[in-house]
């Protein structure tokens, strides 16, 4: 670093305190080209790497910040780029562990990347630091979709209607039944059934449990007579996955309390179901476990030419509602033509907090085929 006095380099030993940090409130420390801040391993302070025409905001930071780079960590800063750690808040933590690029300091020029007081930011050896990538960049969610970041984790969830109506409902399996959710105070004792009776099938049946948190369980179908697969509030999912390839030969449902005739439960206490031959659940639903927050990256929606029709015209609505509150409609698309015309929007990408419920819903102009569904980016909290 050069001394703002004399304009020499400086070699800041381990142990000591770097004196960018002490710079006050709103000083600028300009690095001159080819200009070396040499900084330990165990010292505070440790930015490097400056190239000409930076600002280092670093001295910028509140009382009590600790910007921690541990030894083989890379920080680079673009020449004309704002270095956008210096705007933390006091008490954060932002901690690049050894051997980790931080992509924050490629931000470019003008860019905000602020951490509110209390916020952990800390990013793991050998990751890359795209906490602040919370966005449908490809790069960013096939990085997600491989396991590679941390924290986050990508749901595709789709539905479709086959006989959708000028009644405004749900996307799912039932046509143009209403979709019922469970008072998340009222846990149900939910059951799975089948129309036919030789059903011997193994079904994966994903649900959320009275405390929202997700169950995966696979239950094997005993024809007709219910099968019961624990207490919860929600059920959005279920596939078949054996034995063999054969397909499940009649309707499966999980459902709650309630008579059940012929494997058949009552059409108010549906909560998913399988159709022949589809082997899983076609439902535009989503439930938030908690301890995640999701972002709807993306939804579509299509007319099916099962519809038979010469022209329909669908609207087609994403919907949120969180616990205690009621739906909200985020977005609406009209589809006009059969067999094709989908859309694909890239929404606003606000943030659905934990315990929330996610749906799209449909009408038409007449009644018809419709296919949709939507991609959900979720972080841990």
């Amino acid at each position: 670093m050069a001394d703002p006095l004399t304009n020499q380099n400086v070699v800041v030993t381990s142990g000591t305190l770097g004196l960018v940090s002490q710079f006050a409130a709103g000083t600028i420390s300009t690095l001159e080209e080819g200009t070396v801040n040499v900084v330990e391993s165990g010292t505070l302070g440790l930015v490097n790497k400056i190239s000409a025409g930076t600002i280092d905001l670093i001295s910028q930071l509140a009382a009590g910040t600790v910007n921690t780079l541990e030894e083989g960590t890379v920080s680079v800063l673009e020449s004309g780029t704002l270095g956008l750690v210096g705007k933390v808040q006091a008490g954060t933590i932002d901690k690049l562990k050894a051997g980790t690029v931080d992509l924050v300091s490629q931000l470019a020029a003008g860019t905000i990347n602020t951490l509110e007081e209390g916020t952990v930011s800390v990013v793991e050896s050998g990751t890359l630091g795209l906490v602040n990538k919370l966005t449908n960049d490809p790069d960013f969610l096939a990085a997600v979709n491989a396991g590679q970041v941390a924290g986050y984790s990508l749901y595709h969830q789709w539905g479709r209607s086959n006989a959708l109506d000028t009644t405004k409902r749900v996307i799912w399996d039932a046509g143009d039944a209403e979709y019922f959710y469970e008072d998340p105070a009222v846990p149900e004792g939910y059951r799975l059934s089948c129309s036919d009776d030789t059903a011997t099938q193994d079904i994966v049946v994903e649900t959320l449990n009275s405390a929202w948190g997700t169950v995966l369980g696979t239950h094997t179908l005993t024809g007709q007579t219910p099968v019961n697969i624990g207490t919860n509030i929600r059920a959005y999912r279920m596939k078949c996955i054996g034995p063999g390839r054969d397909t499940v030969p009649g309707t499966t449902y999980v459902c709650g309390s309630g008579a059940i005739t012929a494997g058949v439960p009552l059409a108010t206490m549906v909560r998913a179901m399988i159709l022949t031959p589809n082997n899983q659940s076609l439902m535009c639903v989503f439930p938030v476990p908690a301890g995640r927050t999701a972002y709807v990256v993306s939804y579509w929606a299509s007319v099916n030419k099962a519809s038979g029709v010469a022209a329909a015209a669908v609207d087609v609505e994403l919907w949120v509602g969180g616990t205690g509150m009621p739906f909200q409609i985020k977005g609406v698309q009209s589809v006009n033509t059969i067999g094709g015309n989908p859309i694909y929007i890239n929404s606003e990408e606000e943030p659905v907090i934990q315990k929330s419920d996610i749906e799209l819903r449909g009408v038409c102009s007449a009644a018809c085929d419709v296919s949709a569904g939507f991609d959900i980016l979720m972080k841990d909290n």
